[in-house]
């Protein structure tokens, strides 16, 4: 039995010692010895990385008490701003936005980011009235 039990540890060891002496298999051709080839991995399902478009920026100028220009159209996510060139204030008032009272270079913004028409007025001088069509 002892005979027999030597004789399994040492083709065990045979074996272990034998499979660890193996070289490795020669690179493909024309790839270099040493390295590892390259690994095969699925394309990628997201969508290429890309830089967001600049924020488009529309001007309305208030002068001689109106709104120049009195029609603007301009496309989703664009900023309007308005600028008192009047010695007088004015306000823009409309549905969706307001301004305060603008008095000389005073300036009001506002981000237009959805589709539709806006119309506004001077909320001090209700004749003067503009429009911004967004698209």
């Amino acid at each position: 039995m002892k005979l027999k039990a030597l004789a399994c540890l040492f083709i065990f060891s045979f074996l272990v010692l034998a499979g660890c002496s193996q070289q490795p298999a020669s690179p493909p051709a024309g790839q270099p010895a040493g390295t590892q080839p390259p690994s095969a991995q699925p394309p990628s399902t997201e969508p290429p990385a890309t830089t967001p478009p600049a924020a488009t920026t529309a001007s309305v100028s208030i002068k001689n008490f109106a709104f120049s220009p009195a029609e603007l159209t301009v496309a989703k996510g664009t900023k309007v701003v308005w600028t008192n060139e009047d010695s007088a204030p004015h306000t823009i008032a409309s549905d969706t936005f307001s301004s305060g009272s603008l008095s000389n270079g005073g300036k009001f913004e506002f981000v237009f980011s959805e589709a539709g028409t806006f119309d506004y007025i001077c909320g001090l001088h209700p004749s003067m009235k503009g429009k911004i069509i967004v698209q």
